[in-house]
């Protein structure tokens, strides 16, 4: 298969209407097409190189995976069966579940997929054909193209001569190989901020591979030239000042640093905004409030008022820093009613001590 008929496949299964996830020998995802992320609310970028169990599954008794792993590993057959799911959203869901091992041409066993089928097959007509794959050959020449059917009837047909391969060099090129290219900056990105934690001057690599980026994001988005620069390097200060607090996610570095960036141009835009309301009256103020205009904020870090560290640093960067809910929560790893809920325990306490 030709790198261009590859891509084209790629594309095809992304957006098929039957859905297909590939994991690892650990569980790990590999590949998923957007009908998953559909399915379960996940972004494709927070599923892969996680396992299903921790993002929607995991919640069937002990013996329902003791069977399913028995299955794939030690019979090397396909499973079928039913099991409770959790979208991202929290609300459960039933799902049937269809699982296969993928064997080299060595039957050497290589990665697990999930499938189901385009919602216009007969299930009971699928559910045959996929019990019946344990007693084909594992290597079989027509494994990628039966896969092809079930994800999108409508074009296998067209398609089968670019499947004629085993299912596992099927997978490999055409969807694991380029799902591991795509996100292999998340890889270098965690080594990268590593190596700025434990030793701060080699944060100057980040700067470097991001500058440009984000000037230009900026620069699209201020009044001027100056502007935009300045805005840069304030990005790149508050990164470096927060850099202890980040830890890796699903995104890139470069992601997060839009995130800072966007929210220095909110922030600019807001304070310019309120200037130009200074004829408005100011509400008076309640006790509490008068307390977070005056209160020190290094008592933040010394009083005994029985704040959990994680409060404590959300209440230091929103009175000390003046950073809005959304910027510490993008610190902080939280989201944002984590967030608030942590400022109003963490006021709670200090207002009852200080007071």
């Amino acid at each position: 298969m030709k790198d261009t008929d590859a891509q084209e496949m790629k594309s095809l299964v992304d957006t098929a209407p039957g859905s297909l996830l590939i994991t690892d020998l650990d569980g790990k995802i590999v590949y998923v097409n957007e009908k998953m992320e559909k399915t379960t609310g996940f972004p494709i970028a927070e599923m892969i190189g996680n396992r299903p169990g921790n993002l929607w599954g995991g919640s069937m008794k002990p013996s329902f995976y003791r069977e399913l792993w028995s299955t794939l590993q030690k019979k090397g057959s396909p499973f079928l069966g039913r099991v409770s799911n959790r979208r991202k959203s929290g609300r459960r869901y039933e799902d049937r579940l269809f699982l296969a091992p993928v064997f080299d041409q060595k039957d050497t066993l290589r990665y697990y997929f999930a499938v189901t089928p385009d919602p216009h097959i007969s299930l009971q007509t699928f559910q045959r054909e996929f019990r019946a794959t344990e007693r084909s050959p594992r290597t079989a020449d027509q494994a990628a193209a039966k896969l092809l059917s079930w994800l999108m009837p409508g074009k296998a047909a067209s398609l089968a001569h670019q499947a004629h391969k085993p299912l596992f060099d099927f997978f490999t090129r055409t969807l694991v190989r380029p799902t591991r290219q795509q996100f292999s900056y998340r890889d270098q990105d965690k080594e990268l901020v590593l190596a700025a934690q434990s030793h701060p001057e080699s944060f100057n690599v980040l700067y470097e591979k991001y500058r440009n980026d984000v000037l230009a994001y900026l620069s699209a988005r201020s009044q001027t030239p100056q502007a935009a620069e300045d805005f840069t390097q304030e990005t790149f200060l508050r990164a470096f000042r927060y850099l202890d607090s980040y830890r890796p996610s699903n995104a890139s570095y470069r992601t997060y640093l839009f995130r800072i960036a966007h929210n220095l141009l909110v922030n600019s835009y807001r304070k310019k905004q309120e200037c130009s309301l200074d004829t408005l009256k100011a509400e008076p103020k309640t006790p509490s409030a008068r307390i977070w205009d005056s209160i020190d904020v290094e008592f933040l870090w010394q009083a005994d008022a029985g704040l959990s560290e994680t409060e404590r640093r959300a209440l230091f960067l929103k009175h000390r820093d003046g950073l809005s809910v959304h910027e510490i929560s993008t610190i902080l790893q939280r989201s944002e009613n984590a967030v608030k809920l942590l400022l109003s325990r963490g006021r709670k306490k200090l207002t009852t001590f200080y007071t």
